[in-house]
C-alpha cells in the first residue's frame, strides 16, 4: 500500500472518529436539555423572555385563612372535574414563589393553588409552593401566599367546541404509554384520545377545594405563554393514563391548541392536600 493511500485512509478515520465524537456532544447536551426542564434554574431563565404579566399581592396567612373559609361557606358542590384553568397572574404567584423558594433554599416540588372569597365577596385565588416533607407529603410553604385571578372549573366554564373535548376524532385504541414520562409536546388528537380515555372510566363527584401544579406544568405554561400569542391562561385537561393535556386559552376562553404539552397528572385536593396546612385551618378538607 502506497503512502499517498495510506493518508486517505488515516484522514478518513480521523474524519469519521470526529464525527461520532461531535454526534455524541450532540446527544448528550440534548440529554442535558430533557434534564434542565425539571430544574428551578431553567423554569427561572425561560421565564425572564416573557412579556410583562398581571401583577400579584402577597397576603398573610391570616386572610388566606378567612378567604378559604369565605368559600367553604358557599357550600361548592361536588362535580367530576374535566379541566380547570388558570389565569396568567398565577403563573407570575408561581415563577415569584419559585424565586422566593431559592432565596429561602427550599426545595420546591410545586405549586397548589387553593380557592378563596374575599371580604368583598369576590372569587379568588391563593397561590403556595410546596416541597416534600419528612413523611414524604407534599405540604404547604406557607412563607410566600399569593392572592391571585380567579380559577375555572369545567364542567361549570367550558370551551364545548375545543377539539380536545368534542368527537371530531373517531373513537380508537386507548393511548397508553408511560405516565411517569415527563415534558411532552402532542398533537390535538392524542390530547383528544386522552381525555376520552379519562371520561370513559367511572369518576366520582367531589368538592374541589385546591388543585396542585408542578413545576413541569409551570414550564409548559411558561414555553405556550413565550411561543403563542393571544394567550390570557392555561387551561389543563384531565387524561387517562393519569395525565395533564396543558393548552393555552384565549380572552373568550377558547382553548388555542396549535401548541399542546403532556405532563403527568398533579391531582386535586381533596384527593391530594396538605390536611396539616395552616390554611385549611382545620377547615373541611375532605
Amino acid at each position: 500500500m502506497n503512502m499517498k493511500r495510506k493518508s486517505i485512509i488515516i484522514v478518513s478515520f480521523l474524519l469519521l472518529f470526529l464525527m461520532g465524537m461531535l454526534s455524541c456532544q450532540k446527544s448528550n447536551d440534548v440529554q442535558k436539555n430533557d434534564v434542565q426542564i425539571l430544574t428551578v434554574q431553567s423554569i427561572l431563565k425561560e421565564s425572564k423572555s416573557l412579556p410583562s404579566l398581571p401583577t400579584v399581592n402577597q397576603i398573610p396567612l391570616e386572610s388566606a385563612q378567612m378567604y378559604f373559609q369565605n368559600y367553604l361557606q358557599t357550600n361548592p358542590k361536588p362535580i367530576v372535574l374535566e379541566a380547570f384553568t388558570i389565569d396568567l397572574s398565577q403563573i407570575n404567584a408561581m415563577i415569584i414563589i419559585t424565586q422566593k423558594s431559592q432565596e429561602s433554599r427550599i426545595k420546591l416540588n410545586g405549586f397548589r393553588t387553593y380557592f378563596g372569597i374575599d371580604n368583598k365577596g369576590g372569587k379568588i385565588s391563593m397561590v403556595v409552593g410546596t416541597f416534600i416533607n419528612k413523611e414524604g407529603d407534599s405540604e404547604d410553604w406557607t412563607d410566600e401566599i399569593y392572592q391571585s385571578g380567579t380559577s375555572s372549573l369545567c364542567p361549570i366554564l367550558c370551551d364545548i367546541s375545543s377539539p380536545i373535548m368534542s368527537g371530531i376524532f373517531e373513537k380508537e385504541t386507548p393511548v397508553g404509554g408511560n405516565n411517569q414520562s415527563t415534558l411532552q409536546q402532542i398533537d390535538v388528537k392524542t390530547a383528544h384520545q386522552l381525555y376520552l380515555n379519562y371520561m370513559d372510566k367511572p369518576q366520582d363527584a367531589v368538592v374541589i377545594n385546591a388543585f396542585n401544579v408542578s413545576l413541569e406544568q409551570l414550564y409548559a405554561g411558561i414555553l405556550l405563554k413565550s411561543n403563542m400569542i393571544n394567550i390570557n391562561g392555561i387551561k389543563f385537561y384531565s387524561g387517562e393514563p393519569y395525565c395533564n393535556e396543558i393548552v393555552g386559552v384565549n380572552d373568550r376562553g377558547k382553548d388555542l391548541t396549535g401548541l399542546i404539552y403532556k405532563t403527568p397528572g398533579n391531582g386535586l385536593c381533596p384527593f391530594i392536600c396538605d390536611v396539616n396546612s395552616s390554611i385549611i385551618g382545620g377547615g373541611n378538607q375532605r
